[in-house]
């Protein structure tokens, strides 16, 4: 099992949140013995700023765009850790999100699992969550239940736990055990699946889409147990 992390922040400095981070991160690589846990953070990549579509459809391979993309593609579990900033992802994870905002009309990350993470001092969670949530199932993952940091009302302790409940999770998700709620992203696919029907063949997203496996499949369901099976 691989799993592809990105943090919303600059690593490299010092913080509560990055503390958290690295503590997960250690815990992640030694539960994943025998895969990889990719890592990725505001502080270690370039992505553009993106000012129209043509920038969204580029994966030019000189960007770290492309190899990040093969990361994600690697990995089955997806976790995007989001500082909260006035009620909302922080700028570095916008951006993460807008290099990837065709995957939303797409859903190439179809039979993998997200889990969204958000850090607060003591409120906001709940908007950030909510947010990832949306983003993850359109890119075509089923989403475990959103996690809500708030560091100013928590002890090391606490933290500790956390991260406890993050790697059982993993461990579920990796033995079969969970099992997801999948109405949101059942709709969103079936959206898509009609908006692909409109499309000339020629279109930049009819062209993806028709690349993906489960491109001819006609539910969500079927999509899923398909791709399931091969990861």
């Amino acid at each position: 099992m691989n799993v592809f992390i990105y943090y919303g922040n600059d690593l490299n400095k010092s913080s509560g949140s990055n503390i958290f981070v690295n503590k997960l991160i250690n815990s992640a690589k030694k539960f994943v013995k025998d895969g990889k846990v990719y890592l990725r953070h505001g502080g270690d990549m370039k992505l553009e700023y993106i000012s129209n579509w043509k920038d969204v459809m580029n994966f030019d391979t000189k960007l770290d765009k492309q190899q990040i993309a093969n990361e994600i593609y690697d990995s089955n579990i997806i976790i995007l850790i989001s500082p909260v900033f006035i009620h909302n992802v922080s700028s570095f994870m916008k951006i993460f999100l807008d290099n990837f905002a065709v995957w939303t009309h797409i859903a190439p990350l179809v039979g993998k699992v997200g889990l969204p993470i958000s850090i607060s001092s003591t409120n906001g969670n709940v908007f950030v969550n909510n947010y990832l949530t949306k983003i993850m199932n359109y890119w075509g993952l089923v989403t475990c239940e959103p996690v809500s940091l708030e560091l100013g009302l928590m002890t090391e302790d606490a933290l500790d736990s956390y991260i406890r409940q993050i790697i059982q999770t993993m461990e579920e998700i990796d033995t079969g055990g969970i099992n997801f709620d999948t109405t949101q992203v059942e709709y969103f696919f079936d959206y898509i699946l009609k908006t692909m029907s409109t499309y000339q063949k020629n279109h930049p997203e009819k062209i993806l889409f028709d690349q993906l496996p489960y491109s001819n499949c006609q539910t969500f369901r079927e999509a899923f147990e398909m791709m399931r099976e091969r990861y």
